[in-house]
């Protein structure tokens, strides 16, 4: 069942609206009735049920339920939070890390400008372009079903995102690197001895990281990992990652969440 964006909600009156596509959606593809159950969601973590007693192209209005009609998935599986840091590349590939990304479970995207970078977006394009990532991730958290719709930053610069990593605490730091010497992933996973509840991962540029970011990011606390032998795609090497991550906080941790 696909889950809808609640525009208001009341817990204490035990009301809900949902309006824009998501109620045009509603009324006018899904064809919904009044008394249909429809499954909704604020962003931020909460998932609700409700059922519907009006209905048009601009609003749906309804009373919240106290149960969902069938069972509710677990998002235990997600593990931690992954936040990815990674050079924006080019064409529609980006769209496509963050749709996917949010499908995978990434917690918030932080696109980057580095060395190698080859796309450069201007000031002045910034509003337009963070408003489209949003809907992107806006678009597949509902689709998903996950409760909570991915944060998305304004592009940053790669000394800019090490200053804000430093700031935090309590955090896996992994850079990916295509170099031989990287030791891959799931094995420098396994040879740690405390697992933090936050991944920080960097995945850089098509012409790769330069020299100094990798030693930059070695100072700044980042452990250097693989994806594998074979170089992946821009768009391919987030996607593995945080597959990899999610995969390897549930066979490691003996306790979830």
């Amino acid at each position: 069942m696909s889950q809808f964006l609640v525009s208001a909600y009341n817990l204490k009156d035990k009301t809900f609206e949902v309006t824009g596509s998501d109620a045009f959606k509603l009324n006018r593809v899904l064809r919904k009735k009044p008394g249909d159950a429809v499954r909704l969601f604020d962003g931020k973590g909460r998932t609700l049920w409700g059922e519907i007693s009006t209905l048009s192209d601009m609003s749906v209005r309804g009373r919240l339920m106290e149960a969902p009609p069938s069972f509710t998935p677990s998002y235990e599986h997600l593990g931690r939070g992954v936040l990815l840091y990674q050079s924006i590349p080019k064409g529609q590939r980006w769209d496509w890390v963050l749709e996917k990304g949010c499908e995978l479970g990434v917690a918030a995207f932080y696109p980057m400008r580095s060395a190698n970078s080859v796309v450069t977006i201007e000031k002045k394009d910034v509003p337009s372009k963070l408003e489209r990532w949003k809907r992107i991730v806006a678009t597949a958290a509902k689709q998903c079903n996950t409760p909570r719709i991915p944060e998305v930053a304004a592009p940053l610069s790669f000394e800019e995102a090490m200053v804000q990593c430093s700031k935090l605490k309590d955090v896996l730091k992994i850079f990916c690197w295509e170099a031989e010497s990287a030791t891959p992933l799931w094995r420098l996973f396994g040879s740690l001895q405390v697992y933090p509840k936050l991944a920080v991962l960097f995945i850089g540029p098509e012409g790769g990281w330069s020299q100094a970011e990798v030693e930059t990011a070695r100072r700044n606390g980042f452990l250097m990992a693989g994806l594998g032998p074979l170089v992946l795609r821009s768009d391919t090497a987030p996607l593995v990652a945080v597959s990899m991550l999610h995969a390897l906080y549930g066979a490691y941790l003996i306790e979830p969440g």
